[in-house]
Order: C-alpha cells, then structure tokens, then sequence
C-alpha cells in the first residue's frame, strides 16, 4: 500500500515536469510529498492543539462551579435480559442469547446465522454490541445515531441493555429505555445539606428539608477536610498525626486516590452518631471525635460572648456536651 502511494506521488511529479518541458527530478518528487502530505499534517496539527490546552491547565487552580446533580436510587431490570459486555456470547443468559440469534437471522441473506443460541461462539458482549452499531452505521436510509438505533434495535428484539464491570465503580449498567427503570426512590427530594469544600473554603448549605442533626452532620465533613489538612502540615503534632491514621485505616483512605464520597459520608455518618450516644465506632477514634465535640461548644460559646441568643433547647444541648467533656 506504501509503495502504491508513493509510485502515486512519484508519478505526479513527473506529469508536472512534464508539463514545465523537463524531466523530473527529486526535487519534484519531494515537493509532491509536501503538498500529499499538507492535509495530514494540518489535521494532525488541529487534533494535539487541544491536547496542548489540556495540560497547560494547573489542575490545582481548576473549581467546577455549576448545578448539584440529583441522585436516583432505581429498579434495573433483572440480568437475564442484560448483555453482558465481559462475557462470550454463548455464556450470555438464555434470553439474551435467543435476541442474539433473532438479531443475526434478520441480518442480509448473504450472512449465515448460527443454528442455535448455543452456537454463538465466543465473541464478547462488547464485541457485538460494536458489531450492530457498525451495521447501524452502513445501513441505507439510517437517519438516526448508529449508535441509538442499534440500542432501539436490540430493545426491540428483547436485550433491554448492557452491564459490565466498571472497575471502581463497580457493576455498572446501561438500560436502553428509560421506562424499563422503576425509581424507588427520589434522593433529591430529602436531601437535607450539603458542605462544598474548596482550598480553605468550607461552605455548609441547609435545606428545606434540614433537622436538627444536617448541621452536625455537614460538620462531619468540615471536620475531615480540616483535619487531615492540619495532620499533614509540616511539624503537625504527633497525635494529630496519629489520630489521621486512625482515621485513614477506618475509612479505608489511600492517599494516591484521596477521599470518595462514601468515605466522607461514613466519617460525617459517625461523628454524627458519636454526637448522639457519645459511642465511637471504633475505639481510637473516640479522642478524635470528643476534641471536635468540644470545638462545637467552643463556638457556642464564642456565638454567646458575642451576644448570641440561642434557642432554650439548643443551649440546653451545649451545656450538656460541655458537661460531658469536663
């Protein structure tokens, strides 16, 4: 193929010299290989200037600022009529495997379709899917995504979507039809706080739907950022270092991947829960959890001397914990 174009490039050169009156020299031949190559090069050159942009960024003065997204606990379908992206074709479930067949008994006559669903072979699920959308894509009078007809066109035939292993997080599943979801459960409707942490900034935000523990709770998370900060800060007192650790261990943190969001829940989920029964859900972490007890009922104090007038029962609640503490 090499060779063919380049005997393409040569010959070129030769008709334009042949044009000019002379013979062709490689000069020509070089000059024909410029121009060839000008479009390549201009497209290359359009495809690494975003790159370029991509890592002039400084990721550590990069904030996403926009709309909290909502939450949905939902109902997937059951897996029997789930493609399953890592697994052959013929250790797909049974359902699956008779839409495949249909799927490949309705393709053109010039293809042969296996005789049965346990003649499937061994393409993955990942494969086929790429398969029919490939055929989606050469399929004459397709005005629609190749990509969304061929999901439309195994919903169709009874594969509602796809599930595969996402790594970290987890099983993962794609549904071809939203009304195949039930949402059991809208979390965005008791959604009580919420705590936005940026460089020194900690911005707690109350809800409509907030009670008497949100504030606490959004604390928890305040407190983690906060102390791990101080844990790690050149000259950090040994038990403070000690106490990260501690921490660190229960959560499961690693500090190549730094914090997720069920780790930060778990932390906010516990000093909540500690606030409450006055128990640690772990035993080294009762002296983490009583010093921010006590930063509480110092800012209640602060909030006092400063001319705050608090609520009956929330003073009675400060006084108790200060109680407590002493």
């Amino acid at each position: 193929e090499d060779a063919d174009r380049l005997k393409g490039i040569v010959d070129s050169a030769k008709y334009v010299a042949k044009m000019d009156g002379r013979r062709a020299n490689i000069r020509d031949v070089l000059d024909r290989l410029e121009v060839t190559l000008r479009p390549f090069a201009d497209k290359r050159k359009w495809e690494t200037s975003g790159a370029d942009i991509l890592e002039s960024i400084d990721l550590n003065k990069l904030e996403i600022v926009g709309p909290t997204g909502s939450l949905f606990e939902v109902d997937i379908p059951n897996n029997d009529v789930l493609l399953d992206e890592d697994k052959p074709l013929s250790e797909q479930p049974l359902k699956v495997r008779k839409a495949i067949l249909e799927y490949y008994r309705q393709r053109p006559n010039d293809y042969i379709a296996p005789k049965s669903e346990n003649d499937l072979g061994t393409t993955n699920g990942k494969q086929f899917y790429k398969e029919v959308v490939f055929q989606m894509y050469n399929k004459e009078g397709q005005k629609k995504s190749p990509e969304r007809a061929a999901s439309e066109t195994l919903n169709a035939l009874g594969i509602k979507g796809i599930t595969y292993e996402g790594g970290r997080d987890g099983r993962c599943f794609v549904v071809f039809d939203d009304k195949a979801i039930s949402v059991i459960e809208r979390y965005n409707q008791s959604v009580r706080g919420q705590t936005r942490i940026s460089g020194m900034e900690r911005v707690v935000s109350l809800f409509e739907a907030a009670d008497k523990s949100t504030f606490v709770h959004e604390l928890g998370h305040v407190a983690l950022a906060d102390l791990k900060m101080l844990a790690e800060m050149e000259g950090a007192p040994a038990q403070l270092v000690r106490d990260w650790q501690t921490i660190k261990e229960w959560l499961g943190y690693k500090d190549s991947q730094g914090f997720t969001r069920e780790q930060h829940e778990k932390f906010a989920r516990g000093f909540e829960a500690y606030l409450r029964s006055g128990e640690a859900p772990v035993r080294g972490l009762k002296s983490v959890f009583r010093m921010f007890k006590k930063w509480l009922c110092d800012i209640y104090s602060d909030f006092v001397q400063l001319g705050g007038k608090p609520s009956a029962e929330v003073a009675f609640t400060c006084i108790k914990m200060r109680d407590e503490i002493a």
